[in-house]
């Protein structure tokens, strides 16, 4: 069970599993299933790959980006690339001091083919 979405921190879920199905047409069809393996929500994303990193936009207009560990027939791991915020630091007379970088994480992902 899956108590929050990692792509998507703020929205709480409940799914026993989510399929990606990925077609060269550049689409993504995420399928989320209850604990009876019941599809409950389906959303048509589109993606492009450039080297080692896929960049996803979200049927929510949200665009993400990750880095692809492993690429096969079979499997498709990535590894989300955190959202840069860089918020300015300045002094009491409005004067540019530094940047601050706030809020790095990243979580992996694995979509594996069973057979």
């Amino acid at each position: 069970m899956v108590s929050n979405d990692t792509i998507f921190p703020s929205v709480s879920t409940s799914y026993s599993s989510r399929v990606w199905s990925i077609n060269e047409t550049q689409v993504i069809i995420d399928t989320y299933y209850d604990q009876n393996g019941f599809a409950y929500n389906i959303s048509q994303h589109n993606f492009t790959k450039n080297l080692d990193t896929l960049i996803v936009n979200f049927q929510s207009g949200d665009i993400k980006k990750f880095i692809i560990n492993e690429l096969t027939a079979y499997k498709l791991h990535i590894t989300s690339i955190p959202d840069t915020n860089y918020i300015p630091v300045f002094n009491i007379n409005g004067i540019y001091q530094d940047t601050v970088l706030m809020n790095l994480n990243a979580d992996k992902y694995l979509f594996d083919i069973i057979s």
